[in-house]
């Protein structure tokens, strides 16, 4: 998508914001997709992969590799973290066009570096769920949240790319409702500008954009912002990948 201009509102707060010009993922990843990786089973990732080409030091941490499972069975085992919503089965099955879910961010981290990608900065996000200079309150526009739209106050989740009519601006679908996307950024109050921008210097908690199949309509704005530990691996929380031009 062509980048550009807007105003970022993370908590009501309007910042001056520019972001360049990238690609994000249609639909959150899935399990069928996140399998490959899986099977693949590529350790981790070299020092600064997945890095943000504007963003010094956005890349993978060194740091980071003790929070990483290694194994196979490591990994499988931190993908089944909620009986009731995890997406995750350990052979081939019926939820394969489910978001995956259960990653911790260190695993949507590298697996976004290992696909040519990276997660999207919380102002990429944005500007995507947003429309950009639209300033849309939802991804679809402005019209209140429906279950045309999204997939909000449910039980459990859903395929992918089931809510057409809620697209956003730039062609990605379940930016609002399905589940919680990891963010690149730590959560922390934003600048007064933010031009190629994430906060990587403060925090401890990593941001969560979106709104989950279990949330209410207010959890669906392009401007809600939530976080949490990034070690944690949560059955509501997926992710999906972007990519620099």
């Amino acid at each position: 998508m062509e980048g550009g201009s807007f105003l970022l509102e993370p908590e009501g707060v309007s910042v001056s914001a520019k972001v360049s010009s990238f690609e994000l993922d249609e639909v959150e990843v899935t399990v069928g997709r996140f399998r490959r990786y899986a099977d693949y089973s590529p350790g981790v990732p070299e020092a600064n992969a997945g890095a943000h080409s504007e963003i010094p030091s956005s890349g993978w941490q060194p740091e980071w590799n003790g929070l990483l499972p290694l194994t196979q069975e490591a990994l499988n085992s931190s993908l089944h973290c909620n009986y009731d919503w995890e997406t995750w089965t350990d052979e081939s099955g019926e939820r394969e066009d489910y978001p995956l879910t259960c990653a911790s961010f260190y695993v949507a981290f590298a697996f976004c570096a290992w696909s040519g990608g990276r997660l999207p900065t919380e102002a990429e996000w944005e500007y995507a769920a947003s429309g950009g200079a639209a300033q849309r309150a939802y991804p679809w526009g402005n019209a209140e949240p429906s279950s045309e739209l999204a997939l909000f106050q449910a039980s459990r989740g859903a395929p992918v790319g089931g809510h057409r009519a809620g697209m956003a601006r730039f062609g990605q679908l379940d930016l609002a409702g399905s589940v919680w996307e990891w963010t690149l950024d730590l959560y922390d109050r934003y600048p007064k500008h933010c031009d190629d921008c994430a906060q990587l210097k403060s925090g401890n908690e990593r941001v969560l954009r979106g709104g989950g199949f279990v949330d209410g309509a207010e959890q669906l704005r392009a401007d809600y912002r939530h976080r949490t530990d990034p070690q944690l691996s949560l059955g509501q929380v997926g992710f999906r990948c972007a990519y620099d031009l």
